[in-house]
């Protein structure tokens, strides 16, 4: 039991790599939102296309 206190001690003083995972929190949220404003420009984009599609359509 002693052991496992030492590792644990160890363990939560320890910080190393602590910035390698706030940067990849970071690098994460980023991308996540990235992909979201992506898929909101692409529906927008294609209802455009739709509408110009319809449009030629309606003038031939």
């Amino acid at each position: 039991m002693q052991r496992f206190c030492s590792v644990l001690t160890r363990f939560t003083v320890d910080e190393t790599g602590t910035s390698a995972i706030e940067y990849t929190l970071i690098l994460t949220i980023i991308g996540a939102t990235l992909v979201i404003i992506f898929d909101a420009i692409a529906d927008s984009s294609e209802t455009m296309w739709n509408n110009i599609d319809t449009d030629i359509d309606e003038a031939i």
